[in-house]
Parts: C-alpha cells; structure tokens; sequence
C-alpha cells in the first residue's frame, strides 16, 4: 500500500516496483488513470520483453478490446452467474449513491441474460430494454424459465410506460456506453484479440492507460474497474494450480478507490490473491478517499506500507499502526521521503525512513510500443462501430416513426433518453439534453 498526495512521488515509486518485476520476467498489469505512468514504463521497457507489452488505451484509433460478459474455456470460474456478479458489483460501487432494489433487478437478469449469450457484449444491454425485436432474439437463444425467465415474463408482460418508468433509472446509469465512442469501440468488440487470461498464463505485461481528460472520470472508473472484475475469476481459476506454478503475478492500481470492487469480501479477495501468487500494489492520495471496508482491508492484508507526507488527519490513523512512531513524524516528511514498513521472507521489519530514488533512464521508443501492441491485438474503431451496428441491427436504420422520453428522475438538467423505433421495429438509443419541466421522481 501507497498513501500519499499529489507530486509526493507515488507513481514514482510505483513505476521502479513495475519494473523491477519485469526486469524478473513476471506478468504485470497497471492500470494508470493519468497515462504519464504508462508512458513512463513504455520508455524503460527491457528489449528481451517488448513482445510482452499490451498496452489498452480506449483513447486509440485502434484500441485492444475488452468484453467482460465473454466466458473463457480456461477458467471453471469465469462462468455466466460469476461474469454476472462481476459486473452487477462493479455497477453497484460506481451508482452506489442512486442505487436501488429495481435497479439492481434489471441488471441482474440482463446481466446474466447476456453472459448467457455467445458474443453479447455490455454495449447490448440498452437495447435489450428498449427493442423488443432484439430482446425477444436474445431471450430466445438463453432460455431459463426458472430463472431470468421470470423476470422477463414480468417485463414483458407491462405496458410500454410502465417499462420506461422501470428502465429510466438504468438507462441513465449507462450513458458512458452511449455517448462515449471510445468505450463503445473498447468494449463493443464481442471477440477480443487480447485474453486477459494471457496476463497469468504467458506473462504478460499489461499497461491500462484511462485519460480521464478525454474518457470522463466516470468512464475511466467504469473501465478501470471492469478490467479488475474480469481479473478476478482469473485470479481464482490460480487454486486448480499446485503452489509451485504459482509465479507471482503483480498488479498496480493508481487511485485504487476508483477500480477496486469485486463481488465478494475485500479483505478474503486479499488475503486469497496473495496465496494464489497475486501482488496487489494499491496507491491513493488520502485516507478519506477509501470506503471503510476498503480502509478496512488494506490495513488488515497490505503487509508492506509505504507511507509518504501526509495530512493531520491521515498520520494520526497511521500512527496508530505505527506503535513506534508518532503522528508529527508522518507529518514532517519531506517530499520524495518516507517512512516504510515491510515483510521480508515472513518475517515483519519495523518502520524505517528512507528516500525515493527517480526513475531510471529511458531507453525506449514509447511510440513504438503503442504501435507494436495496437497491430498485434487492437481493432480498428470505425469497424468496431460498423460491425456493432450491423450485429444490433441498427445500421442504415431511419429512426422516425416513435419517439418516447424516458422520465430521468428528479434533476430537471439531466440527459434524457430517447428510445426511437422505426418500421422495422429496430430502436436505437440515443441522448440529448431535456427540456425544463416540473420535477418527478425516480424509481431505482
């Protein structure tokens, strides 16, 4: 674990720990919200691993792709009801402040729905509500009358208003899959050239560049926090291996509160990622940035702590599990400065002070690795939107016929959605900005 602010030298000290790891031959995922980092890494790759590099930038003309909702031959536990769970928790951490029992019912029996599905992708589930046409194909190719069934038989079953009011809130929810190109060439590819899989089998060096600037914040968080969801059933497919397979895989997340939520307790997910030979390295400006259960888990499982200058209030709590240093000494460091707790062959080391050291020299071409990476596993953006409009059956679609506003809850200035329908009874979705109108309420 990382705490520190902005400039005291996080990334720093996180880019020489991936690189020490890949100078060992390990597999290494990063995931960079500001891709300074990435490029950082790019430029110091070893020429003996530059084949290893994949790097997923949704900023790309031809960005690697990523469907979370794919099921992979290789792990017993990436199957439909996990990938669902997956998701629904990663949904649940970004729209925790307007989440509810209807929401979380929809996603679930569309989520599972489309995992069921052979090459669904998460770009397909706004027309799974809205286009009848479409939902009925799916609906029909992953049957289950017991389960999802139900559901569906209930949704179908309400009047076209009665379905809006119900959709309203998730549809609202995912806006970044509609107005966000970028994600949509990302994560619309419904067969990915990478496998994510590669990371633990061959090794893999895994650079996650998220540009807040030009993806949104919450876009990045969405996709950040998807690439670790789909990580994790990968994670515990590690358990069929004897322990002495287990290479040890590290994984770096900057701003970790942003893309650390998966389906299951956080501080069981730590504790059995590290006996699987999975490195969790998590960074973060300040205390207050993490959910309690989060904090919760990092002081319990993060082991090794490695604390730059902080605030009043963050070196109080580090003092405490500090027994030999007081809260003025966390207080004091200097920049580039920290104090340092870590485990060494089981074996715990007390707190020393020490300095950072820059970065090494850059040897490489950071271009050159960008390029390498997009021809080997990335795929043209304008194909992957032809190809999503063709396999929706929205392509060369007029949309004119009906056009129906969903109710978008209580702020007048939010996004309406618009479900349009033409002859042919293919409906798109798209958004624009809602007129002022006497406020409503929203059921989640």
């Amino acid at each position: 674990m990382l705490l520190g602010p902005t400039g005291a030298g996080k990334s720093t000290v996180l880019g020489r720990l991936a690189l020490n790891d890949i100078d060992a031959g390990r597999g290494v995922l990063l995931i960079d919200p500001k891709t300074d980092l990435v490029n950082d890494l790019l430029a110091r790759i070893p020429e003996q691993r530059t084949g290893d590099v994949v790097v997923i930038d949704p900023t790309s003309p031809t960005p690697i792709g990523l469907n979370p909702l794919a099921t992979s031959p290789r792990s017993r536990e990436q199957v439909p009801e996990m990938i669902a769970d997956t998701v629904l928790a990663t949904f649940k951490n970004l729209f925790a402040d307007a989440w509810g029992v209807r929401t979380e019912e929809i996603l679930t029996a569309s989520l599972l729905t489309l995992a069921r599905t052979p090459g669904a992708t998460l770009v397909d589930l706004p027309l799974l509500l809205t286009n009848p046409a479409f939902r009925c194909r799916i609906i029909a190719n992953a049957p289950d009358p017991l389960g999802t069934g139900q559901f569906w038989s209930k949704y179908q079953s309400l009047s076209e208003a009665q379905r809006l009011q119900w959709i309203a809130p998730v549809l609202n929810k995912l806006q970044p899959f509609l107005i966000r190109p970028h994600l949509r060439a990302t994560l619309g590819q419904t067969n990915p050239s990478f496998d994510l899989a590669d990371l633990l089998t061959k090794r893999r060096i895994v650079l996650v560049s998220l540009n807040k600037g030009i993806l949104g914040s919450e876009s990045a968080r969405l996709l950040g926090s998807l690439i670790v969801g789909q990580l994790w059933p990968l994670i515990l497919s590690r358990a069929a291996l004897p322990p002495e397979r287990r290479h040890i895989i590290s994984v770096f997340i900057n701003e970790v509160q942003d893309y650390l939520a998966l389906p299951t307790d956080l501080a069981d997910a730590l504790t059995q990622s590290r006996s699987l030979g999975v490195a969790f390295h998590l960074a973060h400006q300040y205390r207050a940035q993490l959910p309690s259960r989060l904090k919760a888990a990092i002081d319990t499982n993060a082991h090794n702590k490695i604390i730059f200058g902080s605030s009043a209030a963050d070196a109080f709590e580090i003092a405490r599990l500090a027994p030999e240093l007081e809260a003025i000494d966390f207080q004091l460091l200097p920049r580039y400065s920290i104090y340092a707790r870590t485990i060494h062959h089981g074996h715990t080391n007390p707190w020393c002070q020490a300095r950072t050291l820059p970065m090494s020299p850059a040897t490489g071409d950071p271009a050159s690795l960008r390029a390498a990476s997009a021809a080997r596993y990335g795929q043209d953006a304008r194909q992957v939107e032809e190809q999503l409009l063709k396999r929706l059956g929205l392509a060369s679609t007029p949309a004119t016929t009906t056009d129906t506003t969903v109710p978008t809850g209580t702020n007048d200035s939010a996004p309406a959605i618009r479900t349009t329908a033409s002859s042919n009874t293919t409906g798109s979705v798209t958004i624009g900005r809602r007129p002022k109108t006497k406020r409503g309420t929203e059921s989640r």
